[in-house]
């Protein structure tokens, strides 16, 4: 595994619709800002060799093809599937790539939870309906 694939992220948008309808606009909401964190968490680890880079391709490649990250799952799926045949991975540059891809997928994720999220009104929290 030589050459990485351009940057730039496909995104399936209607897989944030599916999970919507599938778990209701409260469950997608937390799943995205959980995602958020762990992705952010992963990308921001210190990852100094293959198995490290292995770990953190496998930990974000499901979650981010079920959000419909494209670009993230199938380099994730790359990066798996060369450490399983043995293949010699380039870390540095897997790392920047899997960094760059988390990067351009957050405005993504961050514009789906606040459309998700209920209003907050001024003031501070959210009040409960009655």
């Amino acid at each position: 595994m030589d050459e990485f694939p351009e940057q730039g992220t496909h995104i399936a948008a209607e897989a944030m619709e599916e999970l919507e309808q599938s778990i209701g606009a409260d469950g997608a909401a937390e799943v995205i800002e959980a995602y958020i964190e762990w992705a952010v968490a992963i990308a921001g680890r210190a990852i100094p060799d293959a198995e490290a880079l292995g770990r953190a391709a496998h930990a974000l490649r499901s979650s981010a093809r079920m959000l419909g990250l494209r670009s993230l799952a199938d380099f994730c799926e790359e990066i798996d599937a060369a450490l399983k045949r043995g293949d010699a991975v380039d870390v540095a540059a897997g790392v920047v790539h899997i960094r760059a891809l988390v990067a351009e997928a957050l405005p993504f994720l961050r514009s789906n939870l606040a459309r998700l999220q209920p209003a907050v009104p001024s003031g501070g929290a959210a009040t409960a309906e009655q």
